[in-house]
């Protein structure tokens, strides 16, 4: 294993992201976004910028590439960003009255009509108000694929901005958008590209998994999958940057990449309390 010292241009202290990602992501990247993304701009040179979880996009918003392909598991994402492309203003309108009509009675209506009624500019717009008013920030499903997060009960949720929107639309309009897996996104790489992952992180034990993000959990193979997909790929000269959980598992499987320690602070527990804990960085280059 190298374990290194974390980049310079990750450690200094620089000033979080201006941009509002539009989700608000149980494990999201928003605080280190802009770090993150100086790390990355310096190594980006022409390639293509790819992320296989990408989730609500805090660094593809701060790095706002030229080209990228974008990929998640996740159809509500993919299906958002596609509202967000064809009707920002549609979108940003039905989100409005949404966030008037916010309270815990509203929420639950809402969460049920989004459980139960196909997309539209009216479900994505549900779709971000759920997530910015569900308890942290968590996209959670039951086996059946229902969200079932409870309201978060807080007093001034921050929603996304009609600007933030259109902003968001201007950039996604240079993407290739790819609902799927992470091996099939992986797969669809040709040429020269830059990879950024920020994977489900292994749980901390046997029970305590973080989220349900799909109705079947990322395990323990899926990382050593992942693993193996990073290897062959950067035997092809890709590059990439991960975060990921400090847990043995990681130290093990990455040992031949770069390793650093990144500080982070989390909300725990129902009462929404902060702790420091330490997450990973690892590059191959």
């Amino acid at each position: 294993m190298t374990s290194l010292t974390i980049p310079k241009n990750i450690e200094e202290r620089h000033p979080q992201s201006s941009g509002l990602p539009l989700l608000r992501w149980a494990g999201g990247k928003q605080r280190f976004a802009k770090r993150i993304a100086n790390f990355i701009k310096e190594n980006l040179d022409n390639r293509l910028y790819v992320e296989p979880f990408f989730g609500a996009g805090s660094v593809f918003m701060e790095l706002q590439p030229e080209r990228a392909l974008l990929g998640d598991i996740n159809p509500c994402i993919i299906q958002l960003c596609n509202t967000v492309i064809n009707d920002p203003i549609g979108l940003s309108r039905e989100l409005i009255k949404n966030m008037q009509a916010d309270c815990e009675e509203h929420y639950y209506n809402c969460r049920d009509n989004f459980n139960q009624l196909p997309w539209s500019t009216t479900q994505a717009a549900r779709f971000l108000y759920l997530n910015r008013t569900c308890f942290n920030g968590i996209y959670r499903v039951n086996q059946r694929g229902e969200f079932n997060v409870p309201y978060g009960h807080k007093p001034r949720p921050v929603f996304p901005s009609q600007h933030d929107i259109l902003t968001a639309a201007d950039l996604l309009r240079k993407s290739v958008l790819h609902q799927a897996c992470f091996r099939e996104t992986l797969d669809a790489i040709q040429g020269d590209s830059f990879i950024f992952l920020d994977p489900p992180y292994p749980p901390i034990n046997e029970t305590a998994y973080f989220e349900h993000y799909t109705s079947t959990r990322f395990d323990e193979e899926e990382h050593e999958d992942l693993a193996d997909c990073m290897a062959a790929l950067s035997a092809r000269g890709v590059k990439f940057v991960m975060t990921n959980a400090d847990v043995e598992l990681n130290h093990c499987l990455y040992r031949d990449f770069n390793i650093a320690p990144l500080a982070v602070t989390r909300n725990v527990s129902c009462l929404s309390n902060k702790m420091k804990a330490t997450e990973l960085l690892i590059w191959n280059f």
